[in-house]
């Protein structure tokens, strides 16, 4: 086998940020994309794309706390089990973060969590495993205790626990053509947590918390409440979180 195209290992530099990368073409036993071992790495900004794995095609974490935000997982594909990521002995937190299109020959295409996981303001769709492409497709897990999800979008989502998800199609642009940004009438527009740890930018570097007044409100925390996602709907230019197309309609841009 090849090798991870990123390690990162061990606690003598514990506090790694890992920002604004495209990592693709790993192949190796754990990790194809990253490897993270007993770190508190941040991850953020960042795609993974087209790698493979015995176990975690995009990503492997091990004993390690990562926080892991504004990403997508993208096409990865595990011969054994989670295509997107596996997280063994560690706690990962996912934040605002896409797994499309990832595959697990085995179970969990999209997440595959055996210790304690937590998802908040997520995409998992259209992941596939060997059940298909259902709830546990997009999320298996195999700890003692389910991961924490709130506020996400799960395809097929039928029992999995936690509070504010749903499992109407998220509309994205075009995925067919890599865009996985919302389309007018997104279920996820206006729909996270407002207190989860979001930073001030999406992946695409626009504000967070852009406020859509065509949509209500279904989320929680302070307003204007953030999307579900990697990419906030709407551009907002001024900072007074309300979309630029809006504010040039009311002539207050």
């Amino acid at each position: 086998s090849g090798l991870s195209v990123i390690q990162d290992r061990d606690a003598s530099a514990p506090y790694t940020t890992i920002d604004g990368f495209t990592i693709t073409g790993g192949d190796t036993l754990i990790g194809g994309g990253l490897v993270t071992i007993h770190t508190r790495t941040t991850i953020q900004n960042c795609i993974f794309r087209g790698n493979r794995a015995l176990r975690g095609g995009g990503l492997f974490n091990f004993g390690s706390f990562p926080l892991i935000r504004n990403c997508l997982f993208l096409d990865n594909v595990a011969t054994e089990h989670g295509g997107g990521m596996y997280d063994d002995h560690g706690s990962v937190t996912l934040v605002n973060c896409t797994f499309e299109g990832n595959v697990a020959a085995v179970d969990g295409g999209g997440l595959f969590p055996r210790s304690t996981s937590t998802a908040v303001n997520c995409i998992f769709w259209d992941n596939q495993d060997s059940g298909g492409n259902g709830e546990t497709a997009q999320i298996h897990y195999a700890a003692a205790a389910p991961p924490d999800v709130f506020r996400c979008v799960v395809m097929g989502m039928n029992q999995l626990p936690g509070t504010g998800n749903l499992g109407a199609d998220p509309l994205f642009v075009d995925a067919a053509n890599d865009d996985f940004r919302l389309s007018p009438g997104s279920p996820a527009i206006d729909a996270g947590d407002s207190t989860a740890d979001i930073g001030t930018a999406d992946l695409d570097g626009d504000a967070r918390r852009v406020d859509d007044v065509a949509t209500p409100d279904t989320g929680v925390g302070p307003a204007p409440v953030v999307d579900i996602g990697p990419y906030e709907f709407g551009d907002d230019c001024n900072g007074n979180g309300v979309n630029d197309a809006l504010d040039i309609a009311a002539g207050t841009s």
